[in-house]
């Protein structure tokens, strides 16, 4: 182990030696999976990032040809640049927005869970 910004740190082989690991394990999971089935990704959290996230991997997976669903909970209801190119561009993609405000504005932290949980 060294010391890097007061932190220790991995050399890069034993580093290398546990990724190898790590992907080999992955990749018998994969050899052995019997179902093809889709993924849900539930993005939460304070701060900024994660619409901007979400439309990436919307647009990546469309990339590869993948079936995509996009449920935005708690947002306003004022037209975005994303929700115009996704609807005018890949009306394939099915978008739901359920136009609960945003959660600063609103305040109503029990109408926003009861929100997400109807919605699921």
């Amino acid at each position: 182990m060294q010391k890097y910004d007061g932190r220790t740190t991995e050399s890069a082989a034993v580093h290398k030696r546990k990724m190898a690991k790590q992907k080999s394990q992955v990749d018998l999971r994969v050899a052995a999976a019997e179902q093809k089935r889709g993924v849900l990704i539930l993005l939460t959290g304070e701060g900024k990032g994660k619409s901007t996230s979400v439309f990436v991997m919307v647009m990546r997976s469309l990339g590869y040809g993948y079936k995509v669903g996009l449920v935005q909970v708690i947002k306003g209801v004022q037209l975005s640049g994303e929700e115009i190119f996704i609807r005018e561009q890949h009306p394939e993609v099915e978008l739901y927005q359920m136009a609960t405000g945003f959660k600063w504005e609103t305040q109503d932290r029990a109408g926003d869970i009861a929100a997400a949980k109807g919605f699921f």
